[in-house]
């Protein structure tokens, strides 16, 4: 998130940037596990990468059986980044709005 450094003590996460400090506790330490902190503290990166990867090899695979190779390929990988952009913002805000 852009942060200059930051910390760990267990669960306890600290992002020092130039002008302020954001604190918070995880419930699972990455360090750990880090698919159960995706889970539970990071849910957005997993349906993310989800939508990535569902909406570029729909878009790609559509495109392969009526366009050229390389069109498809570039079509799906802007679709790939487009969605799970989309996926990750959705779920993001959702989260936010929950707390």
């Amino acid at each position: 998130n852009g942060a200059n450094k930051q910390y760990r003590l267990g669960n306890l996460h600290i992002r020092e940037y130039d002008d302020r400090f954001l604190v918070h506790t995880d419930k699972v330490d990455p360090r750990r596990n880090p698919l159960g902190h995706l889970i539970y503290d990071a849910p957005e990166v997993l349906v993310g990468l989800a939508c990535a990867a569902f909406g570029g090899s729909k878009v790609a695979s559509s495109l392969f059986k009526n366009s050229s190779k390389n069109n498809s390929i570039l079509s799906g990988l802007v679709a790939s980044i487009l969605a799970g952009y989309l996926g990750y913002s959705v779920t993001k805000k959702l989260k936010d709005l929950r707390r």
